[in-house]
């Protein structure tokens, strides 16, 4: 341990290596570096024999720490983990901002052959979440924050347990990225939905929308309605699909989750391909607009001379079509069937039986135009 003159009267103490780094620091007054260098010399006499000091104020915080791992039934040797689980979450390596990681998840959606209608779902959402989190980096954003958002954006629980599901999904992503160091999604409390009894549209509401609507949104209700798509498989129809002549659809995985292998084909009832002749085209989308403003336009059609709907129903339009082929052809095995239904025909039946009568079903499938 030496002292030596630093230049403009101050002195530089070197205490050597201690604890297993070279240790040095200048000083105004003398007296002050030779004070210095005596604790430096304790704290190398202490390293000899294997004894370690901190401040007053870690030692108290370590104290508590363990006592924390204790009562968890922990050992004290995992306080290191905890530290680096912790670090990883609020001081990440990776300090990325929210359109960044949502313009990733979207590039490794396509890489990943994901439906085109999905990653366009889930990237309307993803960007509806970032307008309220656009200041704030992807680690920053926690389970609180992610539940206020949802009870504030969410009217219905419905809308909260969709929302979730897609926030969730996109933060699994980010762990597995090593974008963050844990889902926040998980703290959010899963949301239950009762499943009621599904609702479903009236003749003369099937009736003034078909009247009231044009071109592309005309086609998309009509194959909503009268072939139970779902409504991701219908937004992700190509006229190509359509085989007016030989009366099917194909359905090509539009449905999120699906694959090719998926692909199923829908029969055309005589109605429908009424509907669709005028607006066949060779190829492209049916429906190439934007999904919400198009539920707007059928609620403004239907109220032109039916009832309104004040809300739109979830799957309205295929709980319709559910309703109407079941009182048609009172086969739940078949109608199951035509909807891609997975299910027990059995469940099927028990929520669609009933809420059409044999005459408006009737009416139902002679609607043309």
């Amino acid at each position: 341990m030496k002292i030596r003159k630093f230049g403009d009267g101050k002195w530089r103490a070197d205490a050597g290596v201690i604890l297993g780094k070279r240790t040095q620091k200048v000083f105004e007054k003398q007296k002050d570096a030779e004070l210095w260098l005596q604790k430096q010399d304790k704290i190398k006499h202490d390293d000899r024999l294997g004894i370690r000091r901190i401040s007053q104020t870690r030692e108290h915080l370590a104290s508590m720490a363990f006592d924390h791992l204790g009562k968890h039934g922990l050992e004290d040797d995992s306080i290191l983990d905890a530290v680096r689980r912790y670090c990883s979450i609020a001081a990440p390596k990776r300090k990325t901002g929210l359109s960044d990681a949502i313009a990733a998840f979207e590039r490794d959606l396509t890489f990943g052959n994901r439906s085109p209608i999905y990653i366009a779902q889930i990237g309307r959402q993803l960007a509806r979440f970032y307008r309220s989190f656009s200041d704030q980096s992807l680690h920053e954003i926690d389970g609180d924050k992610i539940r206020v958002w949802l009870e504030a954006n969410c009217a219905t629980a419905s809308n909260r347990q969709n929302r979730r599901r897609e926030l969730r999904v996109f933060f699994s992503w980010c762990v597995k990225q090593s974008l963050v160091g844990e889902n926040p999604v998980d703290r959010v409390p899963r949301v239950t939905v009762e499943h009621g009894r599904p609702e479903i549209l009236n003749i003369k509401q099937v009736q003034s929308a078909l009247k009231n609507l044009s071109d592309q949104d005309r086609a998309l209700f009509s194959i909503g309605v009268f072939a139970g798509l779902r409504p991701s498989e219908a937004e992700g129809i190509r006229w190509e699909n359509i085989k007016l002549g030989r009366k099917f659809l194909e359905v090509t995985g539009a449905r999120h989750g699906e694959r090719a292998g998926d692909n199923r084909v829908v029969h055309l009832s005589e109605n429908l391909i009424e509907w669709l002749k005028p607006l066949r085209r060779e190829s492209g989308l049916v429906f190439a607009g934007h999904s919400r403003r198009w539920r707007d336009r059928v609620q403004k059609a239907i109220a032109v001379s039916a009832d309104a709907l004040p809300e739109w129903p979830q799957d309205v339009l295929r709980h319709s079509f559910g309703s109407y082929h079941l009182a048609k052809h009172k086969d739940a095995s078949k109608t199951a069937y035509e909807m891609g239904h997975r299910g027990n025909p059995r469940m099927l039946y028990a929520h669609y039986r009933e809420l059409v009568t044999p005459e408006d079903a009737k009416e139902f499938w002679k609607i043309v135009p």
